[in-house]
């Protein structure tokens, strides 16, 4: 059964309608979906133990006369200490890391502190410090998390 004229004529329109895709000249560089990694190379992992050995001095040096007094802004120390620890320890991070620094400051007097870190991350890849001063007056509880993104 042949097709009728007016139906071959609709269908040459309908071809002259859809545009014709040029052949592929040259494959993209790929290079920047190469360089993309999900974790640091070997070069680049933290070293926890320098970053806690940086803390732990960093509070002896900083906090070792201070004594602790309710009509001093303590909030305005654990700014000072946190910013002041990041920006000694950041060397240490590539520019994927994401740094935490949570300072807890308080009274030392007889009762007690506890506190727990609980987090969701890679175990290759993310870790914690932790550093720790007291003296008669005062303590200091330092928690350095690095995570990589």
């Amino acid at each position: 059964m042949t097709e009728p004229a007016w139906w071959r004529a609709l269908y040459d329109q309908q071809v002259t309608k859809i545009p014709r895709i040029p052949p592929f000249k040259k494959k993209r560089d790929a290079t920047p979906y190469i360089q993309f990694t999900t974790k640091p190379g070997l070069e680049y992992h933290v070293k926890w133990s320098v970053v806690k050995q940086i803390a732990e001095g960093f509070l002896r040096k900083n906090l070792a006369g201070k004594k602790y007094s309710e009509h001093e802004d303590p909030g305005e120390l654990t700014r000072y200490l946190a910013n002041t620890i990041r920006a000694e320890v950041e060397e240490y991070f590539t520019e994927r890391h994401k740094l935490v620094v949570h300072v807890l400051l308080g009274d030392h007097n007889s009762g007690g502190v506890q506190t727990v870190l609980r987090c969701f991350w890679d175990l290759n890849n993310d870790n914690y410090t932790s550093a720790y001063f007291a003296n008669p007056s005062l303590f200091c509880v330092v928690m350095i998390i690095g995570t990589y993104y």
